[in-house]
């Protein structure tokens, strides 16, 4: 775009940016304009805060339509344009956070995560359910301390909401058991940003769950035993996937002799308790061991990939662990 002179280089080019909401010089880069608003947009702004905008579809003016859209005879109308920014800014805060988190979950994931995430979204994630007792802060309004100058921006807090979300249902077994790590190091999230709001999440449905009647889904801790079963049975899938993928020899008998090794590992015994291990840390371990006993060449650093671990972050488990596993083959 042509117009006035850049300050700094005195360029008359300018490219607008409308997913960040800038408009910067073509030629050092200098922002012109930034926070923009676009009345037409329905997110009214673009960058940082654009998941903060309204949704609700009424209109000010003659004409119906979006409530972001204003008729330029209403313009000229003081009353009516005093009218439509006041109703604009007293619907700031709605829920479009909750519906860029369903359009991110559709577009990476299942539809038994979406489906089972959807109430949830629901009660978090708006203001539409009274809160009631519960003295919480909503987890919507505890994610704002994220800025956009650590690269954290709209696209990342949805992102976040998304992973913490599914992290909190798979802990009250209403989903199949998420393995986020991978997903997170995917989306470029910070694994403590998806653990602290995972808390979030997790703590206030059980609070609204415990002070509300109409609450269907049940949002309360289920038994470890159960739910450490059903996160060993997801990683050994997940191992037999990425294995498919990789030129390991006798990978068949790697698979059964981990799955029966796994099994054993569950029975009572005086040779050490691994109950307080990670799921995936144990199956990890159990991968490693059982590669080394077989003589089948898996490298740590490959076990370590499948998992989601660093290569060094193998070793103190191995020392902790190793001897119980082939101590109870």
């Amino acid at each position: 775009m042509s117009g006035e002179k850049c300050a700094i280089c005195g360029c008359r080019k300018f490219t607008p940016n409308p997913v960040r909401g800038e408009v910067t010089c073509d030629d050092c880069g200098y922002v012109k304009e930034e926070n923009q608003i676009d009345f037409n947009d329905m997110n009214h702004t673009h960058g940082e805060h654009s998941h903060c905008a309204p949704t609700h579809g009424r209109h000010i003016g003659r004409n119906p339509g979006n409530r972001t859209y204003i008729d330029r005879r209403d313009v000229q109308n003081r009353t009516d344009r005093r009218l439509w920014h006041r109703m604009r800014r007293g619907n700031e805060k709605s829920n479009l956070r909750a519906n860029e988190i369903v359009r991110e979950m559709e577009w990476r994931f299942e539809g038994v995560y979406v489906d089972a995430a959807l109430e949830a979204l629901h009660i978090c994630f708006t203001d539409e359910v009274d809160k009631g007792a519960v003295k919480l802060k909503r987890p919507y309004h505890q994610m704002r301390d994220m800025k956009s100058k650590d690269g954290k921006d709209d696209v990342y807090v949805v992102s976040v909401s998304a992973v913490s979300t599914l992290m909190a249902l798979s802990d009250f077994c209403l989903v199949p058991y998420f393995i986020w790590k991978g997903v997170a190091d995917s989306l470029g999230l910070e694994r403590n940003d998806c653990i602290k709001h995972k808390r979030h999440i997790k703590r206030f449905l059980q609070a609204m769950y415990l002070a509300h009647d109409n609450i269907v889904t049940r949002y309360a801790a289920v038994p470890l035993l159960r739910l450490r079963a059903q996160a060993l049975d997801s990683l050994f899938q997940d191992l037999r996937k990425s294995l498919e993928h990789l030129e390991v020899e006798r990978r068949e008998e790697l698979l059964k002799e981990v799955n029966e090794r796994l099994q054993k590992l569950g029975e009572p015994s005086l040779l050490g308790d691994l109950g307080d291990e990670r799921p995936d840390t144990l199956t990890a371990v159990v991968t490693l061991v059982v590669a080394e006993d077989l003589g089948i060449g898996i490298s740590k650093d490959v076990v370590a990939m499948i998992f989601h671990f660093s290569t060094g972050g193998m070793n103190a488990p191995m020392r902790r662990c190793a001897h119980i596993v082939r101590a109870r083959a």
